[in-house]
């Protein structure tokens, strides 16, 4: 059997499901486009990471920080993959790296730690992702956030 053969078929959206849609919150409905869109490329759900584990999380970064220190400046970005819980990017000694801005989808793989109740990745590897075109209005739900 060839891989085609054993995908199986898509299925019919039911009244059901395009009902939930209908009523859904723009929240819950990017909720669900990051949680779908990590998913389809085999990438661990928040929710599910254990500290300790190397993880590739796929997500949105819905707030990017520089805290400046006297001894350790250090850049801070929360990622967010629609599963429940974001995971806080920490990369030490620096305060600006070229394309990390609120409401970028990116990769980003590491060690996860726990600190202070929070899910952290230190000096995480990443890799951007190309977006398509937003459509004329449309905006990341970080700036529509910051809009409010």
């Amino acid at each position: 059997m060839t891989d085609l053969q054993t995908r199986a078929a898509p299925t019919k959206p039911t009244k059901a499901s395009w009902l939930r849609r209908l009523l859904s919150s723009t929240h819950e409905l990017d909720d669900r486009a990051a949680e779908s869109a990590a998913e389809a490329t085999g990438c661990c759900k928040a929710t599910l990471a254990q500290p300790r584990e190397v993880v590739r999380v796929r997500g949105v970064l819905q707030s990017v920080t520089i805290v400046p220190a006297a001894s350790h400046e250090r850049l801070e970005a929360e990622i967010w993959d629609g599963s429940g819980r974001p995971i806080t990017l920490i990369w030490i000694g620096r305060n600006d790296i070229p394309g990390i801005n609120a409401g970028v989808t990116m990769y980003v793989e590491g060690r996860i730690a726990e600190k202070a109740g929070r899910y952290v990745l230190f000096n995480p590897k990443y890799e951007l992702v190309c977006s398509r075109k937003q459509p004329e209005g449309a905006a990341p739900r970080a700036a529509r956030a910051a809009l409010r």
